[in-house]
């Protein structure tokens, strides 16, 4: 008994291993079933496999990204919305206009997708305008928001 034919491709980026398995059955015929699994080789984490389209979904970001904080200006707390293409350590932190570090909100390895942070500054914190720094990899992104109690 033949047991056909076994195709293996690992293809290395930066940071991440693609494995692709295919198995074409003795009759020259591909197998109906696939599956796909990818891991981070960093974490170990097994990632979602998500479906391939040739048009931009809107819930996939295609970099990573700080959007507009809201409310802005606000009075006790905002939210900053952060958006990932793959996997990443991640600091979010907030500084005054003079530079100095305010608060650290995110300091540690994220997911692919969407994520919220709630920022609450304390109560002693001069009303005025923040710097909100995304580190995301090898991104630097910034935004401000406005504390007007």
């Amino acid at each position: 008994m033949d047991a056909g034919d076994l195709d293996l491709q690992v293809r290395p980026a930066a940071g991440e291993v693609f494995w692709r398995v295919r198995y074409r059955s003795p009759a020259g015929n591909p197998v109906d079933a696939e599956l796909n699994v990818f891991v981070d080789v960093e974490t170990g984490e097994v990632l979602p496999a998500m479906d391939v389209a040739n048009e931009r979904d809107p819930a996939v970001p295609t970099l990573a990204r700080i959007a507009a904080a809201y409310p802005n200006p606000f009075a006790t707390e905002t939210t900053l919305q952060l958006e990932l293409d793959r996997p990443a350590e991640v600091r979010l932190r907030v500084f005054d206009v003079l530079g100095r570090e305010v608060e650290t909100l995110v300091d540690g390895r994220r997911g692919v997708g969407i994520h919220r942070e709630t920022w609450r500054p304390a109560a002693d914190l001069p009303v005025g305008m923040y710097i909100v720094r995304l580190e995301a990899g090898t991104a630097v992104l910034t935004t401000s928001v406005l504390l007007a109690r």
